[in-house]
């Protein structure tokens, strides 16, 4: 997946950026951004490991699927295998999760991929990559319509995130119902039910 973004546009906004892929021909455009970065499944049933968020690249809004898997450490210590989020990032929500939300990480090997390819970035991400570990590690389905995003701080505090209406702007239109959404966070409850958690161990209270 290549994202190319405008440095110099004098017929429009510099935040338009555009997602393509390499195919036979060489670079092809993605028709349907939407849609790109989630897994298409028959059934409305959700693997273990697996949560949604909503990322913001200039003036889009994607949802992506964050995908986890964890198994005991093949090697005596504790590894992880991520280049789609920054490893040292997935190391310290491995860390929150122990401290605060009693997820016994420490003898795992954690494997973090992101559908279809999208390097994420975005501290907003932290939220559901917590989710999709907690999930992993417990083998336990999350519900297969809901999004979430916010950032973790050191003392398992969730904390708010920019551009909160759209990103539940995004979900809603691409047919999720619920959202799980920092507590501090003013957002418009109109086109989806919001659960609300201040605290990362709130965050596994969904059902």
């Amino acid at each position: 997946v290549r994202l190319v973004r405008a440095v110099k546009n004098r017929f429009g906004s510099v935040d338009e950026i555009g997602i393509f892929v390499m195919g036979d021909k060489g670079l092809e455009e993605v028709k349907d951004p939407a849609e790109f970065f989630i897994s298409e499944r028959k059934d409305d049933f959700l693997p273990p490991g697996i949560a949604y968020t909503a990322v913001t690249e200039g003036s889009r809004t994607f949802i992506v699927e964050i995908q986890a898997l964890v198994v005991d450490a093949k090697s005596g210590y504790s590894r992880v295998y991520s280049d789609k989020v920054d490893s040292q990032r997935v190391l310290r929500i491995a860390a929150i999760l122990e401290r605060h939300a009693a997820v016994r990480l420490a003898d795992k090997d954690i494997y973090i991929n992101v559908a279809g390819g999208m390097k994420v970035n975005e501290v907003s991400a932290e939220l559901a990559i917590a989710l999709a570990l907690w999930s992993a590690s417990h083998d336990i389905s999350l519900p297969s319509r809901m999004v979430s995003f916010g950032e973790l701080s050191l003392a398992g505090e969730v904390r708010p995130v920019n551009y909160g209406d759209r990103r539940i702007k995004a979900a809603a239109e691409m047919g999720f119902d619920k959202a799980l959404v920092p507590a501090s966070m003013n957002l418009d409850n109109s086109r989806i039910l919001l659960k609300r958690c201040q605290k990362v161990r709130d965050a596994f209270t969904f059902r």
